[in-house]
């Protein structure tokens, strides 16, 4: 039975961590890091940051969207981005989840110091 194996592996891969899709928006690359990240659901005045990424993450399973919040500054952090801006999260249908969690977002890079240009900004460092 050939179906059998090829179902089998079908089904871990649909199974297997977050979805992503990532939007690169400069042709300038960063070396990543391991410092916190900044994700908020505002945006900044676009001469204090330089887009990197759009970003949009799932999860692929039921949970919660602050999973896919962690993804989203992990993923951020790969691009070597200081924030990720505009983040939104949801709950949608998947292949096996009718409430999968989903976010997206802009990671940046901040122009300047981060405790001035996010002064006042709500937000969570991840």
């Amino acid at each position: 039975m050939r179906i059998y194996p090829l179902a089998l592996v079908g089904l871990f891969l649909l199974m297997a961590g977050c979805a992503s899709g990532t939007h690169r928006l400069t042709a300038a690359t960063y070396a990543g890091h391991t410092n916190p990240v900044f994700i908020t659901k505002a945006t900044l005045p676009s001469e204090s940051f330089e887009p990197i990424a759009d970003l949009e993450l799932s999860k692929g399973w039921y949970g919660s969207t602050d999973n896919t919040q962690q993804a989203l500054a992990d993923r951020a952090r790969e691009l070597g981005a200081d924030a990720v801006l505009s983040m939104k999260s949801w709950h949608a249908p998947s292949a096996w989840s009718w409430a999968s969690p989903y976010a997206s977002g802009k990671a940046v890079r901040l122009r300047g110091d981060p405790k001035q240009i996010l002064n006042g900004v709500g937000g969570d460092w991840r």
